[in-house]
């Protein structure tokens, strides 16, 4: 397995994305800047900015990297060091509703009963189907990386008392692993108020976070033994990852690589600084 990045120079990495409505002058503009600044590490987002969604469909996966892999494909030629993909799985984005685009049976949903129709609920079995798929092609992109963007976390703590997800499937679930029958209403007052409820909500939720860096590990691997998976973590302090589980969740996604994370840098804003 090559090295990344060489330790012997600094190493700037370009990323950005190429539009499928532009992408032969937007790829060769980038060619020429990346060699004018001598930049030799790209890293190509995909889902995360793809103007209005999150998720892609499966047409859409196909396009993208079908463009990804001709990328890939001309950095390799004019001798660039790296090409890494830029993914997310369950990061909201500007488009309000994903219902008649991704089918699921379940989605994000706050301890008030409201659903963010941008996210899947990460417990939906459907989930499964679409991280084998999606990250399969990306593996097939030729790629020396992916990196999940940004951490694999419940992106609703913190809105409305909410940690995690509070749908039906989510509450039934852990009515069955905690072997105490919750409604929405007590759990949210349990998480709450009671020290030891939460500790083992927050546990449930990072069980399922574990499950899914294995699977999009998995998917990879399962068609390009040679690329890696890594993790972005920009403020964990700022949002909470689960408690203790990003260790076991960095170790899922890379298996028996070596661990490829992009580190937090500071915060995104002052508000962030306490």
């Amino acid at each position: 397995m090559k090295k990344l990045f060489p330790n012997n120079r600094f190493n700037p990495v370009l990323r950005l994305y190429l539009p499928y409505w532009n992408f032969e002058k937007i790829l060769d503009d980038t060619v020429r800047y990346c060699k004018e600044a001598d930049i030799r590490d790209v890293l190509l987002f995909t889902d995360a900015q793809y103007l209005v969604w999150n998720q892609l469909s499966r047409s859409e996966i196909k396009t993208e990297a079908a463009n990804l892999k001709s990328a890939v494909t001309r950095f390799r030629r004019e001798g660039f060091n790296s090409v890494g993909i830029n993914s997310s799985l369950a990061q909201p984005k500007s488009h309000a509703d994903h219902r008649g685009h991704n089918d699921y049976d379940y989605w994000a949903t706050t301890a008030d009963g409201a659903c963010d129709h941008r996210l899947p609920c990460l417990l939906d079995p459907k989930l499964d189907s679409f991280i084998d798929f999606f990250f399969g092609e990306l593996a097939g992109t030729g790629a020396d990386y992916v990196y999940i963007d940004d951490d694999l976390r419940y992106m609703l703590t913190g809105y409305a008392n909410t940690i995690g997800c509070f749908c039906e499937l989510h509450i039934s679930e852990f009515s069955r692993y905690s072997g105490t029958e919750w409604s929405r209403e007590t759990l949210l007052q349990a998480t709450l108020e009671r020290a030891d409820v939460r500790q083992k909500w927050i546990a449930f939720l990072g069980q399922r976070l574990e499950e899914i860096a294995t699977m999009i590990h998995s998917a990879v691997k399962r068609i390009n033994p040679e690329m890696r998976v890594g993790l972005m973590v920009p403020c964990v302090n700022a949002a909470p990852l689960s408690g203790n589980h990003l260790t076991n969740i960095a170790s899922g996604l890379c298996g028996n690589d070596k661990l490829l994370m992009r580190p937090c840098i500071g915060p995104y804003n002052d508000f962030e600084r306490k």
